[in-house]
């Protein structure tokens, strides 16, 4: 009798000694998710301006008045970065010359994608392939994006496709993924030319309504 006393009276005592416990782990969890969350943001800023750090001693990509015709519709969006369209007969070779180190192209494998592969590694460029075949890169192929141009031994970089519209959807969504607002990426993937063909889709996936 006595034993069943204090075994009832030993249960709210292990009960409360559970929850208190649960509480801390859960509190230790918490604390843990919020210290990884601000972790990512932190990293996400530094990697959102490292293409804009021109305190660096990295040679910087040529303003638009500076290329030549080996690029079509060229932009500067960022000191290292270059963006563009169809690249013109011998252009690798040129843009070696012009101080670029990377090529990140766009194209889809029956665009002539791995001639340009062949022809950038014998120019002694790093060369990345991106092919984007739905209307707007998918949030791999964006990572993908981000891991390459925030990679400093890459600068300067050009990235390119067949006309810049689908390099327009990959900056515009790649600057929203490192934290800026979305109806300012959508603006920078436009001035990286972003045309209306992919903007819907680009608006989607960037959380944004149709436009009027």
């Amino acid at each position: 009798m006595i034993r069943n006393r204090v075994m009832k009276a030993a249960l709210p005592v292990g009960l409360v000694l559970s929850l208190s416990l649960g509480a801390t782990g859960c509190a230790h969890f918490q604390a843990d998710e919020a210290e990884s969350h601000q972790a990512s943001v932190t990293e996400k800023a530094a990697q959102r301006g490292l293409p804009f750090d021109i305190s660096r001693d990295i040679d910087l990509a040529p303003y638009g008045d500076e290329m030549t015709q080996a690029v079509g519709n060229y932009n500067r969006p960022a000191p290292f970065i270059g963006t563009g369209g169809q690249l013109g007969d011998g252009a690798l070779e040129e843009l070696k010359g012009m101080g670029f180190t990377t090529v990140v192209s766009l194209l889809k494998p029956e665009e002539g994608l791995e001639a340009e592969r062949e022809a950038a590694h014998e120019a002694g460029l790093n060369f990345f392939s991106i092919s984007i075949s739905s209307k707007a890169p998918t949030e791999e192929q964006v990572e993908e994006f981000a891991r390459i141009v925030s990679t400093t031994g890459n600068y300067p970089v050009l990235v390119h496709c067949a006309s810049s519209n689908r390099v327009g959807a990959m900056w515009a969504l790649y600057r929203h993924q490192m934290g800026v607002p979305a109806e300012i990426a959508l603006e920078e993937g436009k001035a990286a030319g972003l045309k209306t063909s992919r903007e819907p889709a680009v608006r989607e996936r960037l959380g944004l309504e149709e436009s009027q």
